[in-house]
């Protein structure tokens, strides 16, 4: 079925959100100099709650240079082109897509999975093309991210990667045939679950962090 052009900028905007806020706040914290530069700005050093912020960041060593980064850019990569591949698998919109967001994004390698993905046309792809598109975005992220550059991330892309297109499709089904129990497992999983997990995580770093 056709999509119109609100529509699609509907569903490109969910997914740009995705890739943006999924590896956050290792997104947001380019590296150490670079968040300590930023809690030295006058409006925001005056700022209690962001300077705390700032050392929960540096204190648990959550930047881009974290060895954390690239299995968790992975996850969501694969969610997000799992995703897009589910609403349009057009191998130019793809590439497209993941050029603007690798700009976007401040260089993060997203044009890599796009390409890899993009090869398979508008094909399936099963897990072993996700861990290969993982492992080729894992070791292209640590290139570039890495400090110092270790194999370890780029190795665990690969599963991750896979996992969260596996993510995807789970989600699609829920937009494909929605059901009752499909539609509150997914509210439960997405809206209740994830937040709750990730606000435990924050409520303990930030009691542990003076």
């Amino acid at each position: 079925m056709a999509r119109s052009p609100d529509e699609r900028s509907t569903q490109f905007a969910a997914i740009h959100e995705v890739d943006r806020t999924r590896a956050w706040p290792f997104m947001n914290n380019i590296s150490p100099e670079v968040a300590r530069f930023i809690a030295t700005i006058p409006v925001l050093a005056s700022e209690p709650a962001f300077q705390h912020t700032t050392r929960i960041s540096l204190a648990n060593d959550i930047t881009r240079f974290s060895p954390r980064f690239v299995p968790f850019m992975a996850l969501g990569a694969g969610l997000a082109f799992g995703l897009l591949r589910r609403f349009d698998p057009r191998p130019l919109l793809v590439l497209g897509l993941g050029l603007l967001l690798t700009r976007t994004t401040d260089f993060v390698p997203l044009i890599v999975p796009a390409a890899v993905v993009a090869l398979r046309g508008t094909a399936a792809i099963g897990w072993r093309w996700w861990a290969l598109t993982g492992l080729c975005f894992g070791i292209a992220t640590a290139i570039i991210w890495d400090r110092p550059f270790t194999l370890g991330g780029a190795l665990l892309a690969a599963p991750l990667m896979a996992v969260g297109a596996s993510v995807a499709n789970r989600i699609w089904r829920v937009v494909e045939r929605p059901t009752r129990r499909r539609g509150l497992t997914f509210v439960a999983l997405a809206g209740v679950a994830a937040p709750a997990f990730t606000g435990a995580i924050d409520l303990v770093l930030r009691a542990r962090t003076p």
